[in-house]
């Protein structure tokens, strides 16, 4: 008799477990007020100050000092609630983290490769130039170019690759063929084989001797453009023109 009664007993407890909610069950508490847990969690570490570690039983998701985690692991607190040590120096191909304004980490975008500032010069020796002619500048030598290519010897021009603005130069050295009188010349620039209109530099001196003269401005171009320079003799004199050159600059 007293067997059945224990039988009955042990019956009926593991009746009462087994009739235990599946929430009940589940959920978890460590730590301060044992008793009580979110209802939202399945698990709860709660210290003595309050702060508390939850895993939200409908996500899977940890908050770290917040019970409410709105990511797969989301740490909150009032200053520097997150610190990591120990960490390696990393290596080519690593991917930065960023912070969002919101507080969450992501990846950081690729950084797009720099484009190479395009910088391009021609220049020149020994072209005459008889008085009252117009001639563009006929330059013979690449110095330099950034986007091969650009800088053309057989049409005399450089053609820049993308939009944008360029500072354009020109350095005209000459001497006078003659034994004197008027010297007397101008620079244009052209775009395109086109004068830019508004633009010149001008030049003037009677004496028979060495000279230069520079010309620089500031271009609005788009992709494909080119620029060429053009030598206009009002003089009295023929000119020969030599180490001169044209310079194209990428301002940016």
């Amino acid at each position: 008799m007293k067997t059945n009664r224990i039988s009955l007993a042990f019956f009926l407890v593991l009746t009462a477990l087994l009739g235990l909610s599946d929430v009940t069950l589940a959920q978890v508490k460590i730590g301060n007020n044992h008793q009580t847990i979110g209802q939202n969690s399945n698990l709860e570490v709660e210290a003595a100050n309050g702060n508390k570690t939850v895993v939200d039983k409908a996500t899977g998701s940890v908050g770290i000092g917040t019970a409410t985690p709105s990511n797969k692991l989301h740490v909150t607190d009032s200053a520097d609630p997150l610190k990591i040590e120990g960490l390696q120096t990393g290596v080519n191909g690593d991917v930065g983290l960023v912070v969002t304004a919101d507080g969450v980490v992501k990846k950081a975008v690729a950084e797009a490769t720099p484009l190479v500032r395009f910088l391009a010069s021609l220049s020149t020796t020994g072209q005459v130039y008889p008085t009252g002619s117009t001639q563009d500048v006929k330059f013979h030598n690449v110095d330099f170019d950034t986007y091969p290519g650009s800088a053309n010897t057989t049409s005399s021009t450089i053609k820049v690759p993308r939009d944008g603005y360029y500072q354009v130069i020109s350095n005209i050295h000459f001497y006078d063929v003659g034994t004197g009188g008027n010297q007397s010349f101008c620079i244009y620039y052209k775009k395109n084989n086109v004068i830019i209109s508004g633009f010149e530099a001008c030049f003037r001196n009677t004496q028979p001797q060495r000279q230069a003269s520079s010309a620089v401005t500031v271009l609005k171009l788009v992709a494909g453009d080119s620029v060429s320079a053009m030598l206009v003799n009002v003089g009295t004199q023929a000119q020969t023109v030599t180490g001169s050159n044209l310079q194209v600059v990428e301002l940016r």
